[in-house]
């Protein structure tokens, strides 16, 4: 939630922004999918139909992220899809095909997406997708039934590295916590492969991206007809490059397209989450092909961490080390070397070490064949163990010269999330936040009791990390707790319990009401914005309250007995932040209130009124920030904060295709020439958003033309004045040539 000064408050917001988290909590922890057909609270549904068909409902987003859907109406007409994410819009498109990118950063968190069709009687139809998130839970082969039935993957090689074709079951010895196993099944490896490419590319491997555009199409080219690849780039955050696909094309392109180098290394983090991922949304065989050159440095987890995480999937990880010259002697680095070779070989991987980029290639593309040439073994453990335990593997075979490799080992059935519970409650700050995270992704026994107690941690992370899963848990008992931080010292704390109340929807709108009576000038902020977002009638005689100033002073006999409660005094943030959420609202029986900051004393409170004015649908709004705009007795930052609210009301006009109509009112005619005036200075000074919002040159043109001809002379002819630049701006853009 930014602050109402640097924030275009977007138009006519929905009754609930939030509404459509009303999602079951267990949809949204395993990526169920959901599809409404009613309109929003008030609103009758449209015959329209839509489809979200990107994002699926298993795919964990993060990166840029592809947000399509498919739409149609069985009359005809005009419609407009907006896509929403987390109850926010993100995107809105007006004609096929409806598609956009999103970048959904690299925290790997669960969303919640919707596409939300909007035909031109003002009808919705919605269809809505619940992403996972990076949870950790368990997908071992040994939970499975029965219990303790274990399947492995492995690969069997000659002394010359090629595979070793037509083994049976008796050509192999079995260990298992040094107790020799019967092998049942042994069969070549037919279950689809799906491959997780993740690229370093932090400041010092920027040289590797050139190879990198040979070697992984290489790579590619060795997937079977089933399987299909991805590549993450990591550096501080994760980006996605190219969602899983066969297209070897379409990998070859988006490395082409990739350009965000820099910044530290969390390899940890990275591997920790993908590797999840793949145990979370893919069936068949799962692989991390992992190119990196430098040591960890800004990993939440550690090592050990890593390790525990990884034990519970299947995901083979294969490492290609680029050791930078003059670190050979170097302890640390060589103890980094043992580390993940240590971690490749237990998940029946190898690190292979490079001196430079040569042979990279054909190094890709024999990690492709072995991840091919693999046999499938299954046995039953004679002793499956406790729940958790780690339980060593050794697999030989009776062949002299030949080397298997496989897993060094399986862990136990037990529920991943009490491993997060005991971290949350026994763990360093960096394990509890870390836990904190991902127990609000799964619906793990004793996971709301836990993240309750983490909102007193010591740690303002773990505090912050905990508020925003029990927004995501939607547990009940948490709203009192969760109102009580948005008085948190720390800003993170008091934001992420802010947008957690907004999950709760209309149930966390009498607490928050309360709150902004009674609570501290950061508690109103943070509860203006959460009433805001989830946008229900019963906040905004409040949040009006909110907005006006305080009352004069009283004399002295006036002042009422002291035991009656009095409205702590006005404070200017708050004001400021409720006159962003009357705007936000969009209802114009705000407007008075809000003219009423346009003038107010406090600079602030002045601006983020004339902001807010933009978010009111209302004839005299345009007019009043017109007219402020040109007012050089207003400050410099008064017509700046005029002209963005008058951009975001004009946006809003031309996504909705109102702009010709509102133009050609009378009431509005002479407030859209002092717009086009005022727009064709900007772009003459090198700023078009204002012509954009328009519409652009060939936009704004036709409509100075109509009113040239419907006009008063003296109207007439200043509309002709307007009119003959842009004709020659359009002209010039159709031309595709930049205009003079």
């Amino acid at each position: 939630m930014r602050p109402p000064f640097s924030t275009i408050p977007s138009r006519r917001a929905a009754t609930s922004a939030f509404a459509a988290l009303a999602v079951p909590a267990l949809a949204l922890a395993a990526g169920g999918l959901v599809r409404a057909e009613s309109g929003s609270s008030g609103t009758p549904p449209s015959p329209c139909q839509v489809s979200l068909v990107a994002p699926q409902e298993t795919q964990v987003l993060y990166g840029m992220t592809e947000l399509r859907a498919e739409a149609g109406c069985p009359r005809g007409g005009a419609w407009t899809i907006s896509f929403l994410v987390d109850g926010q819009e993100v995107a809105r498109v007006a004609r096929p095909p409806f598609r956009v990118s999103w970048d959904a950063g690299g925290s790997f968190a669960p969303r919640l997406v919707e596409a939300r069709l909007i035909d031109q009687e003002g009808r919705e139809a919605r269809s809505i997708v619940a992403t996972p998130g990076s949870a950790m839970r368990e997908s071992l082969r040994v939970a499975s039934t029965p219990l303790d039935r274990v399947d492995l993957s492995l690969s069997v090689r000659n002394a010359d590295g090629r595979a070793v074709h037509g083994l049976t079951a008796g050509d192999l010895l079995l260990e298992e916590n040094g107790r020799p196993q019967r092998i049942e099944t042994l069969r070549p490896e037919s279950r689809p492969l799906s491959v997780a490419i993740v690229v370093d590319v932090s400041s010092s491997t920027r040289g590797l991206w050139e190879s990198l555009r040979r070697a992984a199409p290489a790579f590619a080219r060795t997937l079977g007809p089933e399987d299909a690849a991805k590549v993450i780039a990591f550096s501080g955050p994760a980006y996605l490059v190219q969602d899983f696909t066969h297209d070897i094309e379409a990998i070859e392109a988006s490395l082409l397209r990739f350009h965000r180098w820099g910044g530290g290394t969390s390899l940890y983090d990275t591997l920790a989450a993908v590797g999840v991922e793949l145990a979370w949304s893919r069936g068949g065989r799962q692989a991390v092909v992992l190119l990196t050159d430098g040591i960890d440095t800004l990993s939440r987890i550690d090592l050990p961490r890593l390790r525990n995480y990884l034990r519970r999937t299947d995901v083979t990880v294969e490492t290609f080390l680029l050791r930078p010259p003059g670190t050979s002697s170097q302890p640390g680095y060589r103890k980094f070397e043992r580390d993940l070779a240590s971690l490749s070989r237990e998940t029946g991987g190898e690190v292979r070490l490079f001196e430079d980029l040569g042979g990279i290639d054909e190094a890709f593309r024999q990690v492709g064949r072995d991840l091919q040439d693999r046999y499938a073994l299954t046995y039953h453990s004679d002793r499956a163990g406790r729940p958790g335990a780690w339980r060593t593997l050794e697999v030989r075979t009776r062949l002299p010269g030949t080397i298997v490799r496989a897993r060094a080992g399986v862990m136990g059935s037990r529920d991943i999330g009490d491993c997060l519970v005991e971290d949350l409650r026994q763990g360093d700050a960096a394990a509890r936040r870390k836990a904190a995270e991902w127990l609000g992704t799964m619906q793990a026994a004793g996971a709301p009791e836990a993240l309750l107690e983490a909102l007193a941690d010591r740690s303002e992370e773990v505090r912050a990390a905990a508020a925003a899963s029990l927004g995501k848990v939607r547990d009940p008992r948490a709203l009192p707790p969760l109102v009580g931080r948005l008085s948190d010292p720390a800003e993170p704390v008091r934001r992420a319990a802010s947008e957690a109340l907004q999950s709760f929807g209309p149930v966390a709108v009498p607490a928050l009401l309360d709150l902004l009576e009674r609570g501290s000038p950061e508690a109103q902020v943070k509860a203006i914005g959460a009433l805001a977002a989830i946008g229900d009638p019963r906040a905004v005689e409040a949040i009006t309250r909110a907005a006006l100033p305080p009352p004069p002073p009283v004399a002295a006999a006036d002042h009422p007995a002291k035991d009656e409660v009095q409205r702590p005094p006005a404070d200017p943030r708050v004001r400021a932040w409720a006159l962003w959420a009357l705007g936000r609202l969009g209802r114009p029986a705000s407007l008075p209130v809000i003219e009423r900051g346009a003038i107010d004393a406090d600079a602030k409170v002045r601006q983020a009124a004339l902001r807010a004015l933009g978010g009111i649908d209302h004839p005299r709004v345009y007019r009043a920030l017109v007219g402020a705009i040109g007012d050089t007795s207003r400050s410099a930052e008064d017509r700046a904060a005029a002209r963005a609210g008058l951009v975001a009301a004009m946006v809003a006009l031309h996504r909705e295709g109102k702009v010709r109509d509102w133009a050609l009112r009378e009431e509005n005619t002479e407030a859209f020439l002092g717009l086009a005036q005022c727009a064709m200075e900007e772009a003459g000074a090198g700023h078009d958003d204002l012509l954009q919002a328009l519409g652009g040159a060939e936009g704004a043109a036709p409509l100075l033309g109509a009113i040239a001809q419907g006009s008063p002379p003296a109207r007439a002819e200043r509309s002709r004045a307007l009119l003959a630049p842009l004709q020659g701006a359009a002209g010039a853009a159709a031309a595709g040539a930049p205009p003079r």
